[in-house]
C-alpha cells in the first residue's frame, strides 16, 4: 500500500474545500431564487419573509465565513442586518432599508455566480 504524502494530503483538502463551497453556492442559490419569488411579500415588508430572509442570510454568512469567503460572508452579513431592521424598525427610513436590503441581494447574488464560475471551482 503507498503511502500519501503531504501534497496527497493537501490536494485533498482542496478537493474536499471546493466540494463543500460548491455545495454552499448551490443551496444559497436555491434559496435565492425562493427569496426573489417571495418579491411581492418583502416589498409589503411582510415580517415572516423577512425573518426567513434574515436566518437564511445569518446561516449563509456563518458558512461563507467559515471557508473563508469574506465578500459573500460580508454581503450576507450586510442583508441579515438590514431585514432584521426592517422586522424591528418603525416606518422611519424603512424605504432605504428596504432599498439596502434589495442591493444586498444582489450583492450576494453577484459573488455567488462568481464563485460558481470560480476556475478555482471546477
Amino acid at each position: 500500500m503507498k503511502e500519501r504524502g503531504p501534497q496527497d494530503k493537501v490536494s485533498e483538502r482542496i478537493r474536499d474545500r471546493q466540494v463543500v463551497v460548491q455545495e454552499l453556492v448551490r443551496e444559497a442559490g436555491v434559496e435565492l431564487t425562493r427569496i426573489r419569488q417571495s418579491t411581492a411579500a418583502l416589498e409589503a415588508r411582510d415580517t415572516i419573509a423577512w425573518e426567513r430572509a434574515q436566518r437564511w442570510a445569518h446561516n449563509i454568512a456563518a458558512r461563507a465565513q467559515a471557508l473563508n469567503l469574506g465578500v459573500l460572508a460580508s454581503c450576507a452579513r450586510e442583508l441579515e442586518r438590514f431585514s432584521g431592521a426592517i422586522v424591528v424598525g418603525g416606518p422611519k427610513g424603512k424605504a432605504v432599508t428596504l432599498q439596502s436590503a434589495a442591493i444586498a441581494i444582489e450583492a450576494i447574488d453577484l459573488e455567488l455566480r462568481a464563485l460558481a464560475k470560480s476556475e478555482t471551482l471546477t
